[in-house]
């Protein structure tokens, strides 16, 4: 993919050269049409208490005024480059940023999010004091004006990567790549995988298997931005599909190298099979109906007889395998108007 840099911004990273001093963490942002926010998250990582960073925007051909703001803000100050590049998708835009990232650490924004100002520097303190590989911290969830904390855990914790395994496998340790901070030796055999969205539940199992040591912070440095309208109109049965075929490759995964934990991965692998099967069935998508009922049906004696997986779990399961549409009596108000405006389509 042909990629476009920069020019003032590579000018000026030549007259800073004389201080040779590389950043230690690069942010990476893949943006694409969300020009209402950009400005606001932009400042949030301008505005780090930790300054020794870079931030890499990569311009994913959003098709507004992204690209200019990307460019007028990095003009203004050295430590953020500017990508141009045709669409390529989230995955991508984050690959190739991390292609040309000099830190020794990476990080993760969206850019319709934004982050508290001592975010990174947090993190990094984090990550220096515990010798971790990867920190995480908790996340404000916004949505119609409100804002919710989430927190994983009560209070600080340390895992080893068996340990953290294990949560990631029942997503106690949320796979947002966005509230973390990685030692960039955990990319050398690791990329997002594109052409699919989710892209960091596919990969977050490998990164931790890499990973020695897991820190966690107990306090909320990241601002979550939900947009429900986009939601619903975002909704499609390729992202299901795709949601659920995420989890069976870390499922896979597991199965392979932590086979006693690959277990903890059926309650999601359950939930968003069925939710996939439904969709597809709504929206008249045979094959992926199809494929996705018989991966569960595979998996089914080992989900029925599992305690680690609910028993309205079990129950979607067995509407699934026989046939038994409630599907539309427990699903959400907002997942059911976006079913219906596919199949209205």
């Amino acid at each position: 993919m042909k990629l476009s840099y920069s020019n003032s911004n590579c000018l000026r990273k030549e007259d800073d050269a004389m201080t040779d001093e590389k950043p230690t963490i690069s942010i990476i942002l893949p943006i694409y049409k969300v020009e209402p926010y950009l400005l606001r998250c932009l400042e949030s990582i301008q505005n780090q208490s930790f300054s020794n960073f870079e931030a890499i925007l990569v311009d994913d051909g959003s098709p507004d005024n992204c690209g200019k703001i990307c460019e007028e803000f990095a003009a203004k100050d050295s430590r953020f480059k500017v990508i141009h590049q045709a669409n390529g998708g989230i995955a991508n835009a984050r690959n190739n940023g991390m292609k040309i990232a000099q830190g020794k650490y990476f990080g993760f924004v969206d850019p319709d999010d934004y982050i508290a100002n001592n975010m990174y520097d947090k993190l990094y303190q984090a990550a220096d004091r515990d010798k971790a590989d990867i920190v995480i911290c908790d996340h404000y969830r916004l949505e119609h004006d409100v804002v919710i904390p989430r927190h994983s855990f009560e209070h600080d914790e340390i895992f080893t990567a068996q340990e953290a395994m294990r949560l990631v496998a029942s997503d106690k340790i949320t796979s947002y790549v966005w509230c973390k901070l990685y030692k960039r030796e955990l990319f050398d055999q690791v990329q997002f995988l594109e052409g699919y969205d989710f892209e960091d539940l596919n990969i977050l199992h490998e990164l931790v298997h890499h990973s020695q040591r897991v820190s966690y912070i107990h306090d909320c440095l990241y601002h979550y931005f939900i947009n429900p309208s986009g939601v619903i109109s975002t909704l499609t049965v390729q992202k299901e599909y795709d949601h659920f075929m995420a989890w069976k490759r870390r499922r896979d995964f597991l199965q392979k190298l932590y086979p006693d934990l690959a277990d903890y991965t059926y309650e999601l692998f359950t939930y968003c099979g069925t939710r996939s099967y439904w969709l597809s069935r709504y929206c008249g998508d045979r094959k992926a109906a199809q494929e996705v009922r018989a991966l569960l049906k595979s998996e089914a004696k080992a989900i029925i007889k599992s305690p680690l997986v609910r028993t309205k779990q079990k129950i979607r399961l067995l509407e699934v395998l026989l046939h038994i549409n409630l599907y539309r009596f427990y699903i959400p108000k907002a997942i059911r108007n976006g079913i219906e405006r596919i199949v209205n389509k």
